[in-house]
């Protein structure tokens, strides 16, 4: 993989842009506290990073209309000016908002870009038939960039303690320097020649379409859709140690817990042949939700960390769903499909974590992260059995 350099231009290119955002997100926290001291302002302006996802399916189309390479260089450039003016002095919150939002717009496009330049840059070949190369390559993009968020968040909250706006303008010069390492790397791919031939509006279209009638793909999509109860555990363990009268500190162990687990589930994906990997990837949904169903019972702290870890790693199934779907659907549709997947991942996300925070203040944290357990049970069984119909029918077919 790290013998080519188009490998090794995406990969460094995500890996500085997924540090600067994190610490640019603590670095925003930061700034709009100090300013309104207002926790619900602090955690509306958390919440503004999800709307965006409700676009990501039409705008992720643009990426396969334009070479990709143009597309990720514009877009890194265009959000590294938008970070940049909001990390200047004296920007009115609602200004800051708007610039908020217009950044994490094109966030969905440009990941589904970069998944879509990782399919081009290690195409299926007859040398490699498990595909292998580019399954390897997206695990080890998913595990670094994982592990690049959890670095960043206490130097992120370091920095942005003695100068939130040195921290947006770091997040700043990683996009510009993501952008240059792309535009000089990575070569220039023009969009696929059905692309070319039809107007945006019929890709947009046709695009929805595929994901209507296609049952792989629509059953790899209810899959993404599930993955908002897989993240409950992080989102609830900062009230479940309150509970348990322990420290701040160990609130920030056990949330790490749960991306800990995920991020050593990814590294053992790659070690996972292609066929094993479409055979668990939907079971895997349900084996998340059973470490959570012991939570009810109110373990200390350890053992919680513990089960957090398990289920997490059972979370890689994303990593699973991913890359099937990235080989599944048609050159011309894939970063505007892998984009509408993407965008069901953060919403679910977003969804789940603001109703399970209201779940927990009726019956408690340990009561709700059990029932997102037995959720995932079920759903996880739905799922299964409605990935293996639609292998079987294309089987058949």
């Amino acid at each position: 993989m790290f013998s080519s350099s188009e490998f090794r231009a995406v990969w460094m290119a995500d890996l500085l842009s997924v540090a600067g955002d994190q610490i640019a997100r603590v670095g925003l926290a930061v700034l709009v506290y100090t300013r309104t001291n207002s926790a619900a302002l602090t955690a509306l302006t958390y919440a503004l990073t999800f709307l965006p996802a409700l676009f990501s399916g039409p705008l992720s189309t643009v990426a396969d209309r334009v070479p990709r390479r143009s597309f990720m260089v514009t877009a890194d450039l265009a959000r590294a000016v938008l970070v940049a003016s909001m990390a200047v002095p004296g920007v009115p919150l609602p200004a800051l908002s708007v610039l908020l939002l217009l950044t994490q717009i094109l966030d969905p496009p440009h990941a589904a870009a970069r998944s879509a330049a990782l399919r081009d840059i290690f195409p299926m070949s007859a040398a490699d038939p498990d595909d292998t190369r580019y399954r390897s390559a997206e695990s080890l993009r998913t595990v670094t960039s994982q592990i690049a968020q959890l670095a960043a968040f206490p130097s992120g909250g370091l920095l942005a303690a003695l100068n939130p706006q040195v921290a947006l303008a770091g997040n700043a010069l990683t996009f510009v320097v993501s952008a240059a390492l792309v535009g000089l790397f990575l070569r220039r791919m023009p969009p696929a020649a059905e692309t070319r031939k039809s107007t945006y509006w019929k890709a947009v279209r046709d695009a929805r379409g595929t994901l209507r009638d296609n049952p792989r793909i629509r059953a790899i999509a209810a899959m993404a859709a599930l993955a908002g109860l897989t993240v409950v555990p992080e989102g609830l363990a900062i009230p479940y140690t309150a509970d348990a009268g322990a420290s701040p500190a160990a609130a920030g162990l056990l949330m790490a817990a749960d991306p800990l687990g995920n991020t050593l589930g990814a590294a053992v994906v790659p070690f996972l042949s292609a066929k094993l990997q479409q055979r668990i990837m939907a079971p895997l949904i349900a084996v998340t939700g059973i470490p959570l169903l012991f939570v009810v019972l109110t373990p200390p702290l350890p053992v919680a960390a513990v089960l957090f870890l398990f289920s997490g790693a059972c979370g890689a199934y994303l990593l699973m769903n991913k890359t099937t779907l990235n080989t599944l659907v048609p050159e011309s549709q894939r970063a505007g499909l892998i984009g509408r997947v993407r965008g069901r991942v953060n919403v679910s996300q977003g969804v789940v974590i603001a109703a399970s925070g209201a779940v927990a203040g009726w019956i408690g944290p340990a009561p709700t992260i059990a029932v997102a357990g037995l959720l995932c049970l079920g759903t996880g069984a739905c799922v299964t059995v409605m990935w293996h119909r639609a292998v079987q029918r294309e089987t058949a077919s």
